[in-house]
């Protein structure tokens, strides 16, 4: 589920194409480096940003790249340095065709450090190195009657991380690097037919095709020289491809609020497998949003589907394959005075890994949330102040990864 913003031009591109904006703001974190033994650190982040879009009766565009730098008093174990540097690219487009046929295309790069905005919410300890995440999408949209449409849509995801050292002892893999467990491309193609049962109730049958395949071609588990028992397990032996059917509909419940929500099934082979597993588990993925004016929105959401593993696992066909990963989100944004807002997100996720023969793995899950509020008061139209806290906490089956971490900052954002 790509987190990439919606094609919308912000408050300070309404007058004019272009916007600067940058956000200094002071920092503690009790646990850095989101572990079960806490290393905690005060920190200052500054974040400068700078976009360009064009809102068109026809064509609209908007292009956006931000930076972020944090520095940390203390230095994470396993880090190399106390810094951490983000660049993230952003770029949308929109087309009307005519009333009845339209496009969008979305990309979003990024290279750095954070977990956040790299790979599984789960996993979320700074990484070392210059890691790389692209998200690319189009979707397009054809109303061919009064009562029936469709749509279509594809999606790509790529990530590239700088460590390519498994650990070993001899020939065994020890521990996989990060580059064997995450390096990947994915795909996803969907077919949607859309019908109009009413003004306000629209029907979806679909159905979507995916594809996964791991790129390191390293060894991730097990003897390299493959020894009966302990066969050595390399990062495309996860590869697969699924197909996902479901039926949903839309729906505008009234001026302010709408949502939608389509069920079905999904089926995943395997396709390097030794041991040619498949699986198949419900999908579910549904949204609602609520929006008064200009001092309350809301936006919620849940989704049920199979997402890549943090976890290697054993050796020889009791490795990781995926993970069945449930997930329920919410964020709510509500004035409380005149220039006072508050805003406040929840995610929960809950995994289960999908490790067939491995006792250490198989069925075990873990629950992972957070938490997050923010009070920010805008002093003019250009200038805000921020105070905030945020709340991780990891409860897993797997012996050492349980931890939780509270964050607190306060700062400044200005935008012109």
């Amino acid at each position: 589920m790509h987190a990439a913003e919606a094609s919308t031009l912000n408050k300070n591109q309404h007058a004019k194409a272009w916007s600067v904006s940058a956000s200094l703001r002071g920092f503690y974190d009790d646990n850095v480096a989101a572990q079960a033994v806490k290393t905690e650190s005060m920190g200052v982040e500054i974040s400068p940003s700078v976009d360009y879009g064009v809102a068109g009766d026809q064509t609209s565009f908007n292009v956006g790249y931000a930076f972020t730098a944090r520095y940390f008093d203390k230095k994470a174990p396993g880090r190399t340095d106390k810094s951490d540097y983000t660049h993230i690219f952003d770029a949308d487009l929109s087309h009307n065709f005519s009333p009845r046929m339209d496009i969008f295309a979305s990309e979003s790069f990024v290279i750095g450090q954070e977990p956040d905005l790299l790979r599984d919410p789960a996993s979320t300890q700074p990484i070392d190195g210059d890691n790389m995440r692209n998200f690319a999408g189009i979707d397009f949209n054809l109303e061919l009657t009064q009562l029936m449409g469709l749509s279509i849509g594809y999606n790509n995801s790529l990530y590239d991380y700088d460590d390519e050292t498994p650990a070993m002892l001899g020939t065994v893999v020890t521990g996989p690097s990060n580059s064997g467990l995450y390096d990947r491309m994915e795909h996803s193609l969907r077919l949607d037919t859309r019908w109009k049962l009413s003004p306000q109730t629209v029907g979806i049958i679909g159905y979507t095709y995916g594809q996964t395949g791991y790129t390191a071609d390293e060894a991730i588990a097990g003897d390299t020289t493959n020894p009966l028992g302990n066969e050595a397990v390399y990062s495309d032996f996860r590869d697969s491809r699924s197909h996902t059917f479901y039926v949903g509909a839309q729906h505008v419940f009234s001026s302010t609020v709408s949502g939608t929500l389509v069920v079905g099934a999904q089926q995943t082979e395997y396709i390097n497998d030794p041991a040619d597993e498949s699986e198949v588990n419900p999908y579910v993925q549904g949204s609602l949003s609520y929006a008064y004016a200009t001092t309350t929105t809301l936006d919620a959401g849940v989704r049920y589907s199979r997402t890549a593993a943090n976890d290697a696992g054993g050796s020889g066909t009791s490795f990781v394959r995926d993970t069945e990963t449930a997930v329920v989100y919410g964020s709510v944004r509500q004035a409380l005075a005149s220039k006072f807002f508050v805003t406040g997100n929840a995610t929960l996720q809950y995994s289960t890994y999908n490790a067939p023969g491995s006792v250490a793995f198989d069925d075990k899950s873990y629950l992972f949330y957070q938490l997050g509020l923010d009070f920010s008061y805008e002093f003019n139209p250009n200038l805000s102040g921020h105070i905030g806290y945020n709340y991780d906490q990891m409860e897993s089956d797997l012996a050492g990864r349980d931890y939780d971490r509270n964050r607190v900052y306060m700062g400044v954002t200005a935008g012109f």
